[in-house]
Formats: structure tokens, sequence, C-alpha cells
């Protein structure tokens, strides 16, 4: 019978059993031995030495192995140390305490992986700093542009990367694209812009620094991690803009004299590709940039980044948004007007990919302008509400820069 299942039930029901045996005893035996005419006190001392009997079953059998797996989760519960509890039986209370045993064994689980994420959060903290330090925090004087850049990473660190580097007149702005994002690409990332500062400063020419850095990517990193770059050369001087090509994306000239926008290839091979790339790297210059004329790089999170329907923004939506908007009066206010249109185009879908553009807008000597480069180490996080994509979200920093 079900209800015979429950302990409670069957040390219940064994309890009145028990009870009446004893009172049939008790009484059979007083007849059978001619005390029946003793007084009902001797009755009632053997019945309460019968319960002493039946109440200290009751507590070996059910009462202690109870109070022992109650104390082990109340020790649980207030945050002390507990232990493990043998079953002693299957019924209830042999459930009971298997299943407090599988509960403290997946806290504990659950305890060791949250330390362990809390080592890894910080360890990507660290990370990110690291590569915060790398990045720019601020950039030079550079006569006759008036520049801006900004960057956000898909995760803690990012495979994106940008500089500036002032070498007597040339100023070099160089942008970077590694495969993949997280970790392992922020380090790559990471190691390029030591090597590329590196070479710098022994006066090499742009393809003299990536071809260098070619060689030291084949001989330390393995595995297939590519990063594709392309450099800017302002010459203040001549007023002469040149780039050089290392696999990356098509860089966009907008021309303010007709309103149309150049789609210039960026050519090269991606670093680490080739080990020889010498001759294959080449610098080209963008002729006749004049006064308001723009030039803007970008990475492919941007041309990549898709809607809710699933369509991507492209480089046409890119080379538009661009020949709209060039015409406006700084180099900030075009990358707004850009970055406004990128937004309403996604909307809320999720950042996949690293997104860095940096726009360079000549102006006349003596109206170099100092406007910001904005670093943004964070994915960019969304709420339940829809909300449109921004530069200013996720956790990063401001920094505002001499250019």
């Amino acid at each position: 019978m079900k209800f015979l299942r429950s302990t409670v039930t069957r040390k219940f029901v064994s309890f009145i059993l028990l009870l009446a045996v004893g009172v049939l005893a008790g009484y059979f035996g007083l007849e059978y031995y001619g005390f029946a005419e003793l007084p009902l006190m001797y009755l009632y001392a053997g019945l309460l030495f019968l319960l002493l009997i039946i109440s200290v079953f009751f507590l070996l059998a059910f009462g202690l192995p109870l109070e022992r797996v109650a104390r082990e989760v109340k020790l649980l519960l207030t945050g002390q140390k507990y232990s493990r509890v043998s079953p002693s039986t299957i019924d209830e209370i042999g459930v009971f305490t298997y299943f407090f045993n599988e509960i403290t064994h997946n806290l504990e689980k659950i305890s060791k992986d949250i330390l362990k994420n809390e080592r890894l959060t910080s360890e990507l903290g660290i990370a990110s700093k690291i590569q915060r330090d790398v990045l720019p925090k601020s950039a030079p004087p550079v006569e006759g542009l008036d520049i801006i850049a900004k960057t956000t990473a898909a995760a803690e660190v990012g495979g994106d990367s940008f500089d500036f580097i002032k070498q007597g007149t040339n100023t070099f702005i160089y942008i970077g694209d590694v495969t993949g994002h997280g970790v392992p690409a922020g380090l790559v990332m990471m190691m390029v812009n030591t090597l590329i500062h590196v070479f710098s400063k022994h006066n090499y020419t742009p393809q003299q620094m990536l071809v260098e850095t070619n060689k030291i990517l084949l001989e330390k990193i393995s595995g297939q991690r590519f990063m594709t770059l392309l450099m800017l050369r302002w010459d203040e001087e001549q007023k002469k803009m040149f780039w050089t090509g290392a696999g990356h994306e098509h860089l966009l000239v907008y021309r303010n004299e007709t309103r149309e926008v150049e789609l210039l290839r960026g050519g090269g091979i991606a670093l680490r590709m080739a080990p020889n790339i010498e001759h294959i790297l080449k610098e080209q210059e963008i002729r006749e940039l004049h006064t308001n004329d723009v030039v803007l790089l970008y990475t492919d999170g941007i041309t990549e980044a898709k809607n809710p329907e699933g369509e991507m923004f492209t480089v046409g939506r890119l080379v538009e948004a661009l020949r709209e908007t060039g015409h406006k009066p700084s180099a900030e206010s075009i990358f707004d007007a850009i970055s406004e249109k990128f937004a309403n185009f996604i909307l809320d879908t999720p950042q996949e990919d690293d997104i860095t553009m940096i726009i360079a807008k000549r102006v006349e000597e003596g109206h170099t302008k100092r406007t910001p480069v904005k670093l943004v180490i964070s994915s960019v996080k969304k709420t339940n509400q829809q909300k449109k994509w921004s530069w200013d979200e996720g956790e990063g920093e401001d920094i505002r820069g001499g250019l």
C-alpha cells in the first residue's frame, strides 16, 4: 500500500501496533498469573516503560539521522564549514541525505567555477589595460590635418589597431586588423604596434617597417594569425599624402571640389602571410589632396556589420555616407555623421567584430585642430530595451590628444 511507503507513516503504525501488542500482552499476562486485581497503576507503569522503549527506537531510527542532516544544512545556510552525511537508510531520510550531498557537491563545483571566472576576468582586465597602454593616449600635432580616430572592441581585448608616429617632417598614421578577435588577436595586435614603433625609431620607410615586422611575426607567431594593415604617410613639407597597404581594406578619399568619393585599393599582402613581402608592398601617393579633402580608413567590422535583417553595411554604404557628409567643417563632425548613419543601419544588432575608423581632413596651414582620439576597449552592451549602437557605449576611456 502506498501510504506505508512513508517513513513517518510506517513509524506511526509501528508505534500503534507495538502499543496495542504491549497492552494486550500486559493484560493477558496479569490475568494468567492471577494479578488482574492489581491496581491500574501497575498497568500504567508498564505502559510508560513500553513508551520509553518505543521512544528510544524512534530516536535511533528516525530522530538522530534527521538531526544530523539538519545540523549540516544549518551550517551550510549560515556559511560555516559543513560535512557530507553518509546515507544510513534508503527511505525518505536516505533520499534527503543523498539530496543534501548532491546539493553541496554542486555548490562546491559552482564556487570553483566562480573563482575561476573571477580569475579569468581579472586577467582579461589586465590584458585590456595593457592594450590601452599600447594604443595611443595622445597624438602629435600634425600641420595641415584635422584627424579623429575611434575604436571599439567586440570583447574585452580587441584585434583592431591604430596609431600615430611622428618622424621628422613625416607623420605615419596606420590602421590594422588581426584575424579573429579576443585575447589571441589582441596579443598579435600589441606585438605589431610595439614592433612598428621600434622600427620607426630607425627612420625606416613604411615599407621597411612592415617588412621587418613581418619577419618577426613569422618567427614568433604560430597558427593562422594574420594582420592586415594600411599606413598613411603625411609629408608636411610637400603637403602630400602617401599610403602603403598590407592586404587591408580600401581607403576612401572624398574630393571636396566634386563631392565625389574615390575608392582606392589598399594593395599588398597581410603580415605573416608570406616569408618575404619586400617586393609586394609599395608606397603610393594620394594625388592632389586639396584643402577640405578627406581620407577615411576603416576595418571590416564596419563594412561587415549586419542589421536585424542580416544585411551588411558594405563598402558601398560607407562610400555613400562619406559622400553625403564629407563637406562638413571638421573631421569630428564628419565622423559623427557617418557614425549616426551606421547606428541607424545596424540598430540593436549585437557587435560581432572589432570596429575602428580614422578620418583625416586636409586643412589650411595654421588651422590644425586638436580633436579627440576615442579609445573604447569593451564590447557594446545592450539593455532589454532597443538601443542604437554608439561609440560611447561600453567600458573605456575618452582620450583627447594633440591632433
